[in-house]
């Protein structure tokens, strides 16, 4: 069950344990009321510690990404089409100079930076 329906039904039972022990003149009703109406109100107050004990440790457990930066950078290899040489980094081959080429193999790579918040 969850807890703030525990905690209506809490609530309810230490109102009416409350009138109850008010309205009634019989002892044992009477006491047995109070015990009622004290236990459900500890219940009570301690379902409401509870919650926010676990709210406050969940917000001091977490650790935030402050900042998360991906880089993609796709790597193309070229196949110069007169020497037939394998080059990267330029638009004409960088051995014979010959603009013609054809693509041997694209990579993508992708590079994650976070920083995290202290």
């Amino acid at each position: 069950m969850r807890k703030w329906k525990r905690g209506v039904i809490a609530l309810i039972v230490f109102f009416l344990a409350g009138a109850l022990q008010l309205n009634t003149e019989d002892f044992t009703l009477k006491f047995l009321s109070g015990l009622v109406f004290i236990f459900s109100g500890l219940y009570g107050v301690g379902l409401v510690v509870l919650f926010l004990f676990q709210r406050w440790s969940k917000e001091r457990s977490k650790l935030k990404i402050e900042e998360k930066i991906v880089k993609t950078k796709v790597i193309t290899v070229y196949e110069c089409g007169h020497c037939k040489t394998q080059y990267s980094n330029s638009q004409t081959c960088p051995q014979c100079g010959s603009p013609y080429r054809k693509i041997v193999e694209e990579k993508t790579e992708e590079e994650t930076v976070e920083k995290w918040k202290t």
